[in-house]
């Protein structure tokens, strides 16, 4: 026997989940999709007593309570608990139900009864008694099954309603055709839920997007570039606080409508008579939801980045300002070094006449204990080497000043 890799064995599992119920006329079905945690699901399938069926299934799992089927899933963010009984009716069935399951954990998404039958009379009885024989009736037929349904809540018991009429179709195939109508369903109403946040938020952006065009039209005209730019900071961590509070409702509306559609197509519903064709009502309302989302997630993103573009201009023309500031004080600094050097040059130039003045004063001293017949007279002695002496300190003081490359004239 090989040994079973723990990835492969999440792969194969992964490819059976959404197990199917075998129904078969006449059967009462209610599904709930229920928003809700992990622990929460475990708490509720632990109070119907079916933890004991399998401790150690955490996506999905079926068993047995009180004489009805349940089968559950668990979605990244929702379960999905779909009840089948073989009772007289789905009234019958909701009033054993629901006293098992009060309270529900989590927030009910969708809670939809489904009846499915093949007696003409009761079909009858039930599209009078749930108003399936109106124009907003949504109705298709998927191979031999038939359905009918409004989509609408009633306003007593807050369920859906969802009549099923599977003639000569097996009780596999009526499973797995109903679960893909559900499924349908679900996905709508998952990829719905970022509508009422995207209509909450609307004013919100609109307010952003106003504010950061009149920021960005100041840009235009002379203005304190540093307030400017505190603005559109502050601009931008509003548009990032905003973006983080959709961000995560907007992804999963995008996949759960491709999902939606995804469904949609590959139920290939036929219209009924003249009832309204589910595409039909698919398309025309969450078609509309789903362009409204998108729409918002592509104006924060535009928001963004005219914000993130005006940012980085004003920046650039911040440092420009700052580099040509800059360029100007290295030059004033370059000139105020060469007066500085020039000042030395004439300072030192004027030393060598201090020096010579000097050196021909001690020289006298000197020239005094020489007598006058060696030389002649002294003060015209002296006033032979005076020329000599201001050359020899002249060289002496220009080979120390080329020694030192401190003093050369810098290059501005």
């Amino acid at each position: 026997m090989i040994e079973v890799d723990p990835v492969r064995r999440q792969v194969v599992e992964e490819m059976h989940l959404r197990p199917s119920p075998s129904v078969d006329a006449p059967t009462a079905m209610v599904q709930f999709l229920l928003l809700q945690t992990q622990a929460g699901t475990q708490r509720l399938i632990r109070r119907l007593e079916g933890d004991a069926q399998d401790r150690r299934a955490t996506r999905h799992g079926h068993f047995s309570c009180d004489g009805m089927d349940f089968l559950w899933e668990r979605h990244s963010e929702a379960c999905t608990f779909t009840v089948v009984a073989r009772v007289s009716g789905v009234g019958e069935l909701c009033r054993q139900l629901l006293p098992l399951l009060d309270p529900i954990p989590g927030q009910v998404l969708r809670a939809i009864k489904i009846a499915v039958e093949n007696d003409p009379v009761r079909i009858r009885n039930l599209q009078q008694e749930w108003q399936l024989n109106r124009s907003e009736t949504v109705a298709g037929q998927i191979g031999e099954l038939q359905f009918w349904s409004n989509f609408r809540l009633n306003e007593e018991d807050g369920f859906g309603q969802l009549l099923i009429k599977p003639g000569s179709m097996g009780p596999n195939e009526t499973g797995r055709a109903i679960q893909q109508l559900q499924e349908l369903g679900n996905y709508r109403n998952l990829a719905l839920l970022s509508l009422p946040l995207v209509r909450e938020r609307e004013s919100e952006l609109a307010r952003l997007e106003e504010r950061a065009s009149a920021i960005i039209n100041q840009l235009a005209g002379p203005t304190d570039d540093l307030e400017i730019l505190d603005e559109l900071i502050i601009a931008a961590g509003e548009v990032a606080h905003l973006r983080d509070g959709v961000s995560f409702r907007l992804s999963a509306t995008r996949a759960y409508g491709q999902i939606a559609s995804d469904r949609l197509e590959s139920l290939g519903a036929r219209t009924l008579n003249d009832f309204q064709s589910l595409t039909e009502f698919t398309n025309r309302r969450l078609l509309p939801a789903l362009r409204t989302c998108e729409n918002f997630a592509a104006r924060i993103g535009d928001l963004a980045l005219r914000i993130e573009q005006a940012t980085g201009l004003l920046r650039a023309r911040i440092e420009t300002r700052l580099n040509v500031q800059s360029g100007e004080l290295l030059r004033s600094l370059g000139e105020t070094a060469s007066n500085q050097l020039r000042l030395q040059h004439l300072v030192e130039g004027l030393s060598v006449f201090a020096v010579g003045y000097y050196a021909l004063g001690l020289l006298g001293y000197l020239l005094a204990a020489v007598p006058i017949a060696w030389i002649g007279p002294h003060k015209t002695f002296q006033a032979y080497l005076v020329i000599p002496i201001l050359i020899m300190i002249g060289l002496f003081l220009r080979r120390q000043r080329r020694k030192d490359p401190i003093d050369r004239e810098p290059d501005v």
